[in-house]
């Protein structure tokens, strides 16, 4: 039998130093992935065209628009870079679906309104709930910037509608728009957003998820400057949100009531606050988190009055508590509301915050070196060296700052190797202030740096 001549597949070598004559594997990579997404981009720029030019062809059928729309949410979602290569007609297309009218159901023959909606008024939602997911997702491209002032009264008065889907799309495209674009909010809440948004939050019959996407667009107008006739509405809605027993809800409600007193002192009353305390507790780190944020700013501008009852209501005793929190955030703020108390503190209130611990563990974050920690631990126990009196300067130097119990502070951030030192320098001048001359000689000798 002959022999038959066999090929060899396997890849021929040069003698180049024992080198592969293929090139390195990780370009045949770069290169097929480079083709792959040209060719997918091509694709999705080619079927965005046809489907554009179905909803904007008039010779269209309503069911082919629908369906054409509803794939134009599809690719939207899936790449949002695709709203730069919109067709300038799609946009007043999009915004006249969402002004459909809604078709009053017709009556039976003993006069009782029939409960089952229409069709026409079924397939209407429809254009609204993807023309919607379409205008949430091309906010924040170039096409977007041109529709936000058109589409902003259609999505305001169609979050009054009964079709819970499409009320919670709305509020999703509206609350992108408000966060993307401040100056838009007073357009919104000229429109009537704050009263609408009233009803739905103060209803406990809607939806959790309804209530949620309200808070939400309700946070992103409080981030700006709220007209002071609106502001007795939007006390009463939060006040009603923060006793929701959803987290989802929970959530962006303290976060609208940060912002809504982010820059003034809101008087939330008795009830609301001991609900926050109650939520600085949650088991839940997003909602201990967000009710942090409004002790902070609440703490923040309050007066002296007030937080002599802040301070005798237990906050102090609450903080200690979460300063034993296992995630860092929660710590990280509990820190920063401490440094807030002890600015605005005199020395009687000061001598609280003694009392409780507060200080001693905040040194104990920064002599166990928490990197997360050590700047806002810094500040805070500065200001209470900053503030303190002659036996509270001798508290402090006793339990805290002896050279025998103190660490070097370690860190690479330059803020807070400037707030460790300013320790130190807080130290010495409140020494030469109470005229402590051999406890001045003594701090100066105190090592407090960081290596380099």
């Amino acid at each position: 039998m002959e022999d038959r001549e066999t090929r060899d597949f396997r890849p021929r070598k040069r003698d180049r130093g024992g080198e592969s004559s293929l090139p390195p594997m990780d370009i045949y990579c770069s290169r097929y992935v480079s083709k792959l997404l040209s060719f997918t981009v091509k694709r999705k720029l080619k079927r965005l065209g046809e489907v554009t030019s179905v909803i904007c062809s008039p010779d269209h059928e309503s069911v082919e628009k629908l369906r054409a729309l509803k794939q134009l949410a599809s690719l939207i979602v899936e790449d949002t870079r695709l709203g730069d290569y919109l067709d300038s007609k799609v946009l007043p297309e999009l915004i006249s679906f969402l002004e459909f009218k809604e078709q009053k159901t017709p009556l039976q023959a003993d006069g009782r309104v029939r409960k089952k909606p229409v069709l026409e008024d079924l397939v209407n939602r429809r254009f609204q709930y993807y023309s919607a997911i379409v205008l949430t997702n091309i906010v924040s491209s170039k096409k977007g910037f041109k529709f936000k002032d058109k589409a902003i009264p259609a999505l305001v008065k169609l979050i009054t509608t009964w079709h819970w889907f499409v009320q919670i799309q709305v509020l999703c495209a509206l609350s992108n728009i408000a966060n993307v674009f401040p100056e838009t909010c007073d357009a919104i809440i000229k429109h009537g957003a704050f009263e609408i948004l009233e009803s739905i939050i103060t209803n406990g019959r809607n939806h959790y998820a309804l209530r949620k996407s309200a808070c939400e667009l309700l946070s992103a107008l409080c981030k700006l400057y709220v007209p002071f006739e609106k502001r007795k509405i939007v006390l009463h809605t939060l006040k009603t949100a923060i006793f929701s027993e959803s987290e989802s809800v929970l959530v962006p409600t303290c976060l609208a009531l940060s912002n809504f007193s982010n820059k003034r002192f809101v008087d939330v009353g008795a009830e609301v606050y001991k609900r926050i305390l109650h939520l600085i507790e949650y088991t839940i780190p997003e909602v201990a988190l967000s009710a942090l944020r409004v002790i902070g700013n609440h703490v923040r501008w309050c007066d002296n009055d007030r937080l002599q009852s802040i301070i005798i209501g237990g906050l102090p005793l609450h903080l200690m508590g979460l300063l034993h929190h296992k995630y860092t955030e929660v710590k990280k703020e509990t820190c920063w509301i401490i440094s807030n108390i002890i600015a605005a503190a005199n020395n009687s209130q000061l001598q609280v915050v003694l009392n409780c611990q507060l200080i001693i563990l905040l040194v104990g974050f920064v002599q166990k070196n928490k990197v997360e920690l050590m700047e806002v631990a810094s500040r805070a126990i500065s200001n209470a060296v900053l503030i303190s009196d002659k036996n509270q300067f001798e508290y402090l130097r006793e339990k805290c700052f002896e050279p025998s119990n103190t660490t070097r502070y370690f860190s690479n951030d330059a803020r807070t190797i400037a707030a460790c030192l300013q320790i130190r320098d807080n130290i010495l001048y409140r020494a030469k202030v109470l005229g402590c001359a051999s406890l001045s000689q003594e701090m100066e000798r105190l090592s407090i740096g960081a290596h380099d």
